[in-house]
Order: C-alpha cells, then structure tokens, then sequence
C-alpha cells in the first residue's frame, strides 16, 4: 500500500481531529516531508491551527462525487425530427458562400 493511500485512509477515519505533523508521521509510519508534500498538495483536506498543527476536515464538506453536478435540473436533448435538420442544413448551405478556385 502506498504512503498516500495510507494518509488518505488515516484522515478519512479520523475527521474533525487535531494533530501535530510529528503526530501524524508516528501514526501514519511515514517521514515529515512526505505528510508535508501531503498537506501541501491536499490543502482542502487540513485547516491549520497553529505551526506545525492541523486539523482534518471532512471530505464530504469540500469534494465533489465524479458524476455530480450542481446544476442536475438541466435537460438534455436527444432526438430530432429530420424536418429540423432540413432546415438548418439548408439554411446554412445559403448562407455561407462557396470558394471558387481559378487555377
């Protein structure tokens, strides 16, 4: 298991709880600069209390699910009648004039 896996799966189970780095390397089994790089690239993730102090904020709270969305109330078109299609095939074809090439 990584080291990463292993922080993620410590501060998913551990919410809301305030620890030191040094804290959460003994807890964790892993070295100061990689809980550092941790917090630093995961920044949502921790508040800073104080130097050297952290507290963990709960995932669900800042992150977003893959698949959600806010604005799910919207509709999306999936059919069409060819007489549409007509139209703005044809309309666009009156529109926009043809190169000529005199070679």
């Amino acid at each position: 298991m990584s080291k990463q896996t292993q922080i993620t799966e410590f501060i998913n189970s551990n919410p809301q709880s305030v620890y030191t780095t040094a804290e959460l390397c003994q807890h964790i089994g892993c070295s100061l600069p990689t809980i550092l790089k941790f917090i630093k690239e995961n920044a949502d993730r921790f508040e800073k209390q104080s130097r050297g102090t952290y507290k963990i904020v709960s995932s669900n709270t800042n992150t977003m699910e893959a698949g959600s969305s806010e604005t799910s109330s919207t509709s999306v078109v999936t059919s069409y009648s060819p007489e549409e299609v007509t139209m703005i095939t044809s309309s666009l074809d009156n529109d926009i004039p043809k190169p000529t090439f005199d070679w």
